[in-house]
């Protein structure tokens, strides 16, 4: 088991390695790849889904701040700080925006990417609210 600091380390790395994955270009390509993988091999089972999904990589930002978020909620595990490290990684998020067309040479700033860091952020968000109500609250069925 690792001690809290040792798990804020981590999400730190994790942080980091996010950054540098949001300010590269390969997210881009390996994103469509792997959505056109999906819509040619299973053209019958996903046409509907994946035919309905916004263009551009929204999706893989809220995948990706979504994972980092929970990564912050593992290392931290009390609401009160996991609320203002999701406050600081929306900041972030927002700032890694911001600065990455000074990065890469095909991604610049898109309102779509802002969104999907901010769902993505903010699902979790969610989660910890209805945890904390339902599981840990007045409403528990501990209680």
């Amino acid at each position: 088991m690792l001690h809290r600091r040792h798990r804020v380390i981590v999400a730190v790395g994790c942080t980091a390695l996010l950054t540098m994955l949001m300010w590269s270009d390969s997210p881009t390509a390996w994103w469509s790849s792997i959505i056109e993988y999906f819509l040619e091999a299973n053209q019958s089972a996903t046409s509907t889904v994946l035919d309905a999904r916004p263009g551009g990589d929204l999706d893989i930002h809220i995948v990706l701040w979504f994972a980092a978020t929970l990564v912050w909620w593992w290392a931290l595990r009390h609401h009160q700080k996991t609320m203002k490290a999701c406050l600081v990684l929306l900041g972030w998020a927002s700032l890694v925006e911001t600065l990455q067309p000074m990065f890469t040479e095909i991604r610049d700033r898109q309102l779509g990417d802002y969104l999907g860091n901010g769902i993505g952020i903010g699902l979790v968000v969610l989660g910890l609210f209805v945890r904390r109500r339902y599981f840990e609250g007045p409403m528990s069925p501990a209680t």
